[in-house]
């Protein structure tokens, strides 16, 4: 069982998290969750578009993100930089939402 943690360590865990919760510490987080997201919108992007390229790659704090396409699907490989590999297979034009049913559109 867990030993509970004292009122003296709660207050300090809160104190130095609100520490970290400076104005410029909140300004670089929000910052780079925006590149991050900018980021991810231009990979998708070139993944998907239909005058996007072939293939491609890009490294991010030495992590090496590199993609090809097949016919049906996209390879996307994450090279970590301990040098293991995560391989995603994402299929291409297969995503389709079914139709409702006519029990399911009069319910509404």
């Amino acid at each position: 069982m867990a030993t509970p943690i004292s009122l003296i360590e709660r207050l300090s865990i809160q104190a130095n998290l609100a520490a970290q919760r400076t104005p410029l510490n909140v300004f670089m987080t929000n910052l780079q969750s925006r590149i991050y997201s900018e980021l991810s919108k231009q990979v998708t992007e070139q993944l998907f578009a239909d005058g996007g390229g072939e293939s491609g790659s890009f490294d991010l704090d030495g992590n090496v993100i590199s993609w090809y396409k097949l016919a049906d699907k996209i390879n996307l490989t994450v090279t970590d930089t301990d040098g293991d590999l995560t391989t995603i297979l994402i299929p291409i034009g297969s995503l389709l939402l079914p139709e409702p049913t006519n029990e399911e559109s009069t319910a509404e």
